[in-house]
């Protein structure tokens, strides 16, 4: 009888039996460091003369529009965005957004009259970017709007840049 009861137990477990299986799942978390936007080049429009003519001239002074002589160049605006976010991993490049005003405003020192509009522009890629090992250089390019008769003087403005991911 003891026989019977203990075959019938083995019978009953290896065939009611459950098998098992695991696995281990990996996870990750990025933590990024806040971004950061600094100029290293200013938006230059450079030195030029203005005339009885409306007109337009680029940065570099060789886009000019009207009655306008360029007299010398500026330059293009330089933005470094960093995040410092990879450590030099190319393999976790960041997306991100880099967002321009459609317009800047540009007015005259102390006169407080006859402002300038400038027209701002990338002067390669678009607004979707990626920062490479959490690097990256945005060059702006401008055209500014020069009214008839605009008078002499030193101008200068400010515009907002921001950098979102």
């Amino acid at each position: 009888m003891n026989k019977k009861l203990i075959l019938s137990l083995i019978i009953f477990f290896s065939v009611n039996q459950a098998f098992a299986a695991s696995a281990t799942g990996d996870a990750k978390a990025r933590v990024l460091n806040a971004t950061l936007v600094s100029q290293t080049t200013a938006l230059d429009f450079g030195s030029f003369i203005a005339s009885g003519t409306a007109g337009t001239i680029n940065q570099s002074g060789s886009i000019i529009t009207g009655g306008i002589t360029s007299v010398t160049a500026g330059t293009s605006a330089v933005f470094n965005v960093n995040t410092g976010a990879n450590g030099g991993d190319s393999s976790n490049d960041v997306g991100y957004t880099f967002g321009l005003p459609t317009e800047a405003i540009i007015s005259l020192n102390g006169a407080g009259s006859n402002p300038m509009t400038a027209d701002l522009s990338f002067a390669s890629g678009t607004a979707n970017r990626t920062l490479s090992s959490g690097i990256d250089n945005v060059t702006i390019n401008g055209l500014l709007h020069v009214a008839a008769n605009q008078p002499a003087g030193l101008y200068t403005g400010t515009y907002d840049v921001t950098a979102n991911y």
